[in-house]
């Protein structure tokens, strides 16, 4: 389910768009791409180094500080405070779809509000904001965007 041509993490659309039907929701931004390779390349790991299930959670989050490093570049995390208005605006600008768009928005919201009942401090940054991209990434996995490439037989 996460390793999908489109990771759409409640507000990014950062990988390269193949489904045509995943095409047609969102817009690919080279932003996404560049902020995205630049952090598995500075912290050293790959998606299949995040969290893929909530037992991740019982491990060090030493090696989960992908969410932070891409929030913090993409300005999304700002002295350890979610900024919801530039969240919600990525989500406009990238996800084509309005049905898609306004669910997004609303998931994403609930994902904010889970991840807030934890006070973000410097010390708790990676958690909280792993929580919140693995809680988009539960949500987003229910929509069936039909973003996954066809499948060898």
């Amino acid at each position: 389910m996460y390793a999908k041509s489109v990771v759409v993490l409640a507000f990014a659309v950062f990988a390269v768009v193949t489904a045509d039907d995943c095409s047609k929701k969102f817009k690919q931004d080279d932003t996404h791409i560049k902020v995205s390779d630049m952090c598995t390349k500075t912290l050293k790991i790959s998606q299949n180094d995040l969290p893929q299930n909530e037992s991740d959670f019982t491990k060090s989050y030493d090696d989960k500080c992908f969410a932070k490093c891409f929030m913090t570049e993409m300005k999304f995390l700002v002295d350890s405070k979610f900024d919801r208005d530039a969240i919600k605006k990525d989500i406009v600008d990238h996800v084509l779809d309005a049905d898609v768009q306004k669910k997004m928005i609303d998931y994403t919201i609930k994902c904010l509000d889970d991840a807030e009942k934890t006070k973000i401090t410097k010390d708790n940054e990676c958690k909280v904001t792993a929580k919140f991209m693995y809680c988009t990434m539960v949500e987003e996995g229910k929509l069936e965007l039909n973003c996954d490439p066809p499948k060898d037989e």
